[in-house]
């Protein structure tokens, strides 16, 4: 008996007892200790605290320098940065390139479908989807053709009012109240048309097609080509008694008996001297013209009987064409 070793591996001790498993607690003494702590050092059972973590947090704050601590750290971040805001915010990504929200100036009104720029309180009445509380800016714009009583361009406080389109190619139309009251269509590489459906009143001078506004009296006469301000033909008449005027239109008059001549001077002088001067004198006497220029002409007037000067009444007519 002394001769067999029958001893198991928990009684076979080990020379130098050790810290097989690296538990930190009682090194194993036997065999049997021995081969137990180096199975269970071979198993990799560590738990989320255990696992060292050597790089350091920087989006976020990790208490200790372990997997448990950065996965506690990374979801509070994650927590805080989670994006909600006021009801209606249109998100956009701010100067740190992070969503945030300006209420005031997008807005989306989800009940009624109506965005809002520039206000957070678009107008919802009607077919209205887009509101916008500023000017705009834009390279163009497509609208609907529109008509005389929906113009395509209206106003929110009158909407019967504004501009359409004249359904024909380039034909441009305005309504007031619902009704077509001008409109603008094309007439040539250059020209176009202008209709008015009503009178029109004017503040302000009309020009020809020479860039003119005319004088006073003057009347607007077709060319042919477009309109030119000119003088009528009649550009002066009137009555008077010797020098002294009882009607005139055109003119002043005055004279001398010590004279004999009675002068006509034009409120706008004569391009030329070659007017035509009717005159017409009452009674036994007779009238004629003693000078004539672009300023002024002179007449005389004669009793018949005696060839003296006299003073009567006459009257006079100045024609230029």
């Amino acid at each position: 008996a002394a001769s067999t070793d029958d001893q198991t591996d928990e009684e076979v001790l080990l020379a130098t007892p050790s810290d097989y498993d690296n538990d930190a607690t009682t090194p194993e003494n036997n065999v049997q200790q021995a081969l137990n702590a180096i199975a269970a050092a071979s198993t990799d059972n560590q738990t989320a605290t255990q696992v060292p973590v050597t790089l350091a947090a920087t989006n976020y704050t990790a208490a200790t320098q372990n997997v448990e601590a950065h996965l506690v750290g990374i979801n509070t971040a994650i927590g805080n940065n989670s994006i909600s805001g006021t009801t209606g915010s249109i998100f956009f990504a701010n100067g740190l390139g992070r969503p945030s929200e300006n209420n005031n100036q997008l807005f989306w009104d989800n009940t009624n479908n109506v965005f809002g720029i520039g206000t957070n309180s678009p107008d919802t009445s009607g077919t209205i989807r887009l509101h916008i509380n500023g000017t705009t800016r834009s390279g163009g714009f497509i609208t609907s053709d529109g008509s005389s009583n929906t113009p395509s361009y209206r106003f929110n406080s009158d909407d019967d009012t504004g501009m359409f389109w004249g359904g024909a190619a380039d034909e441009l139309g305005f309504s007031v109240g619902g009704v077509e009251a001008l409109r603008i269509r094309d007439e040539g590489t250059t020209d176009s048309e202008l209709v008015v459906n009503g009178s029109i009143e004017l503040t302000e001078q009309l020009l020809d097609e020479n860039g003119n506004s005319g004088n006073v009296d003057d009347i607007l006469t077709a060319t042919g080509t477009g309109t030119e301000w000119k003088e009528p033909t009649v550009v002066a008449m009137g009555k008077a008694n010797g020098g002294n005027s009882i009607k005139r239109k055109g003119v002043t008059i005055g004279g001398s008996a010590l004279t004999d001549t009675i002068r006509v001077t034009f409120d706008n002088p004569r391009p030329d001297n070659d007017y035509t001067i009717q005159l017409t004198v009452l009674g036994d006497n007779r009238i004629y013209v003693k000078a004539q220029t672009t300023n002024y002409f002179d007449i005389t007037i004669k009793e018949n009987s005696t060839g003296n000067f006299v003073v009567a009444n006459w009257y006079f007519t100045i024609l230029d064409f």
